[in-house]
C-alpha cells in the first residue's frame, strides 16, 4: 500500500512538471508586407531570452517555445513585430518596411588600387569607410 502511495505521488509530480515545462513547436513564414516576398534571415527570438532562430531562404522557420511565450520578429529595414504564441502552432508574419530608417542609410565609397597590393583587413576597411 505504501508503495502505491509513493508511486502516486511521484506520478503526480511528474505530470505537474510536464505541464509546467510544456513546449510547443511553432512553424511559420515571414514575408514583406510590401511585395509579399519571403524574407530570408529574419531574426526570431523568444522575448526575455536569448533563444531564437532565423528564417531560411524561403522565409520559413520552426522554433520550440513555451506555450506562454512571445516571439519577437526583427529584420534590418523593417519594423519589429511581437506575436503571442498562446495555443497557436503556425504563425505567419508580414513585416512592414521602416522607410524612415531606410532614408538614413547612405553608402559612399571610391578607391582605386590593385587588389594584389591590399590585405583583406585593409580591403574591408576601405569598404566600410
Amino acid at each position: 500500500m505504501r508503495t502505491k502511495k509513493i508511486l502516486f505521488v511521484c506520478l503526480s509530480f511528474l505530470s505537474i512538471s510536464i505541464g509546467v515545462f510544456a513546449q510547443t513547436v511553432i512553424q511559420g513564414k515571414v514575408i514583406s508586407a510590401e511585395d509579399k516576398q519571403p524574407l530570408p534571415g529574419v531574426s526570431i527570438l523568444i522575448k526575455g531570452t536569448s533563444k531564437g532562430t532565423v528564417t531560411d531562404i524561403n522565409g520559413k522557420y520552426s522554433i520550440e517555445v513555451p506555450s506562454n511565450a512571445v516571439l519577437l520578429y526583427s529584420y534590418v529595414g523593417y519594423k519589429s513585430v511581437e506575436e503571442k504564441v498562446s495555443k497557436k502552432s503556425t504563425i505567419d508574419v508580414a513585416l512592414e518596411p521602416d522607410n524612415f530608417m531606410m532614408d538614413e542609410i547612405i553608402v559612399m565609397g571610391y578607391s582605386s588600387q590593385k587588389k594584389a597590393e591590399m590585405s583583406s583587413s585593409v580591403y574591408l576597411f576601405h569598404l566600410i569607410s
